[in-house]
Order: structure tokens, then sequence, then C-alpha cells
């Protein structure tokens, strides 16, 4: 992987925000738990407007600020360095642990969002957090075409960085689609450059995973063309005492999902460690995809 990364031209990364922007959605009550969310590739904050008065309802506080190179920050669409992205949520992890004391704080990121929690955590094996929830979370462990995917994404970056390529997202519920297809926050074309960057990002995430210590969920759909199965399978056997939940034809961005409603059950009650069948199934959904790849 150095080799491959010493060959392509990486621009100077961007000077990081200093103040992300953020947006929180608090409960009448005092919380009984944070929820911290990272949206994914391409993606901003708004990504959970939607679900942010769900969870107020159960009497939890959510927050969602903008990854740099991403919403509302300077330099849209271009890749920021991968410790800017662990430094963003090193600043707003330590603020909102301040403000709110002892409370619990989970961790939630879809996709990239996902990669950043793990990549993170790795380094801080001192936080507070009572859990990671991850929504098809980017990694790449075992993918066969990881690192000649890689030398491919290293040429055209070399001779084409600022190349764009446009991401398909599959079924969204109708706020979501509106989201993605109509609002200027959104990035709409990836650069080559960026995208190259992400995968390196992606490959850090699950190269250091066996490093987090904390409870996790991992969310994942069989409808996802973004992730590969075998990746998360890996992910779930690297963190202790993670659960995998497998949702047979789910898209990528489960959470932006025609039944994110359902998922947000499934989350809820894991949170609370609540008995469900529903998750028991899926959990034998897991099990049964990820036999195929045993060793």
């Amino acid at each position: 992987m150095a080799g491959v990364s010493a060959c392509a031209f990486i621009r100077p990364d961007p000077a990081v925000p200093t103040d992300l922007p953020l947006s929180s959605w608090s409960p009448k009550a005092r919380p009984q738990a944070v929820i911290i969310a990272l949206h994914s590739f391409a993606d901003y904050r708004k990504a959970f407007a939607e679900m942010a008065p769900w969870f107020n309802e159960r009497n939890i506080a959510l927050y969602a600020y903008d990854q740099p190179g991403f919403g509302e920050n300077p330099h849209k669409g271009l890749w920021p360095g991968d410790d800017a992205m662990r430094e963003a949520l090193e600043k707003t992890y330590t603020a909102i642990r301040a403000k709110h004391g002892k409370t619990p704080i989970y961790l939630l990121g879809e996709s990239m969002g996902g990669a950043t929690i793990l990549s993170t955590l790795a380094r801080h094996p001192e936080w507070d957090i009572k859990g990671i929830i991850l929504a098809a979370p980017g990694v790449r462990k075992d993918i066969d075409y990881r690192y000649g995917g890689n030398a491919l994404m290293a040429l055209a970056t070399t001779f084409a960085p600022s190349s764009t390529v446009t991401l398909s997202y599959g079924t969204l519920s109708p706020a979501a689609t509106r989201r993605v297809t109509t609002d200027p926050n959104m990035v709409k074309e990836v650069r080559m450059d960026t995208y190259y960057r992400l995968l390196g990002f992606s490959d850090d995430a699950s190269d250091n995973a066996e490093k987090v210590k904390v409870p996790a969920l991992i969310l994942y759909g069989s409808g996802d063309r973004m992730i590969e199965s075998i990746a998360i399978c890996r992910l779930n056997e690297s963190l202790e005492g993670s659960t995998l939940l497998y949702f047979p034809n789910e898209p990528h961005l489960l959470l932006q999902g025609e039944h994110y409603i359902s998922h947000l059950n499934d989350i809820y009650d894991w949170m609370r460690k609540k008995p469900s069948r529903h998750i028991d199934s899926l959990k034998v959904h897991a099990a049964e995809e990820c036999s195929k790849f045993k060793d």
C-alpha cells in the first residue's frame, strides 16, 4: 500500500475548519443518552434530521456535524486528510462529553462515518464511550480487489486527479431522495483523488478495528453495492462482543432507506439491551452470510 500511495499524485490537504457546522436535537427532559452521528461520504449532517425527533421522543439527544471536506465546510469535495477527519471527531467528542458529564455517549456512523469512528477510537482507548453503532461502515478487509483496486485508483489519481464519478444510492426514503438529488450541500460529483484518499482511510479503519474495545452494533443490508459483505464479516470478527444484523435486500444507506424506522427500533433495543426476536433473527441471517467466508 505504501508503494502505491507514493506513486500517486496527492494534492496538499486543505486547512481544517476551525468551527465545524454542528446541529443538535435535544429532548425536553434531561437526556438519558447522547448520540454523536457521523454522516456518509458526500453527505452532511442533515442526513440525521429525519431521525432526530424519533430519538428525542425516547429521551436521547443527537448531535451531528459536517465532517471536514463535506457539507457546509470550506473546500467541499476535497479530502481534508485522515488526521483532519479524526481531529474533527476528537474535538466534537471532547466538547459534548464536557457538556453532558457522565451521560452515556454513543457514536453512530454511516459508511464513511463508521470508518471515522473506527479509525479514531483505535487511537483513543481512554474515551468513555458506551457503544458504537456502525451502519454499513466503510471497511475493506479481505475483499478480493482491495490492493489491485488501490493500484488502479492510484493511477487514475496520478493522471486525472480532478476527474469525477457519480455515486448511486439505491432506493431511499422520500426525504433522503430529495436531499441527495437537490440539496446543494451534497457532493454530487466525486473527485477521483478524494475517492482514492477515502479508500486509504477505509483501509486504516479496517486494519485498526481490532484495537476498538467498546460494544458495537453493526448493521448491513444485502442490497449494499458499496461495501462487501466479507469486509463486514471480518469487522464483526475483529470487534470483541459485537452484534451484526443482516437485513435482506436493504440498501447501503440503511438509515436513509424506506425502512429506517425499523432499524432505529433495532438500535434502540440494542442500546437498552432489550431482548428482541427480530434482532435474534437478523443475527441468524448474519451468521449464515458470514459462514460463507469461514476459513
